[in-house]
């Protein structure tokens, strides 16, 4: 009896949860949740599954005992087949992006925006968000910060001469 290795059968399931973003009987709504709920799994599968695939390829190099594929083997199929959703994932998502058009729904960049619209933006941004940001120094005497999973960071390389710091 053959068996489907369980990393690979996860990937599949999640290209039927993205497959429902794809249908006309599904509403626009419930297409974008579609679409988020496979973005989720995507990272906890990476954060979980694939995390511990790698941890465990640095201890032993082992076959998976149903499926015959060395955490190696597993790894490069993996890759192989995420890339392949992803591709996937995003033909969906531009084309939900263009149905949501129809909904007048559009996403502008700011330098696309009135004046007013930005002057808004701007001032949202003065008071709502820049408060809420921690700059850090990283560098031999400012070890790097524990990052948690899913939150928003913004490194830049800071130059200074030929003096380079993460910042």
């Amino acid at each position: 009896m053959a068996f489907i290795n369980r990393e690979l059968s996860w990937i599949q399931f999640n290209e039927r949860v993205l497959h429902q973003a794809t249908l006309s009987t599904t509403p626009f709504f419930e297409k974008g949740r579609f679409l988020n709920i496979a973005a989720n799994n995507l990272d906890e599968f990476y954060m979980v599954r694939v995390g511990s695939l790698q941890e465990l390829s640095a201890l032993v190099e082992s076959n998976d005992n149903k499926t015959n594929l060395t955490i190696t083997q597993q790894l490069k199929l993996i890759s192989k087949q995420v890339q392949h959703f992803i591709d996937h994932q995003t033909q969906v998502y531009d084309s939900w992006m263009k149905e949501a058009q129809s909904y007048h729904i559009h996403v502008k960049k700011v330098i696309d925006l009135k004046s007013n619209d930005q002057a808004y933006i701007q001032t949202m941004y003065k008071s709502q968000i820049e408060p809420l940001l921690s700059p850090m120094i990283v560098d031999q005497s400012h070890p790097f910060p524990f990052l948690q999973n899913k939150q928003v960071v913004v490194v830049a390389l800071l130059k200074k001469g030929k003096k380079k710091t993460l910042g």
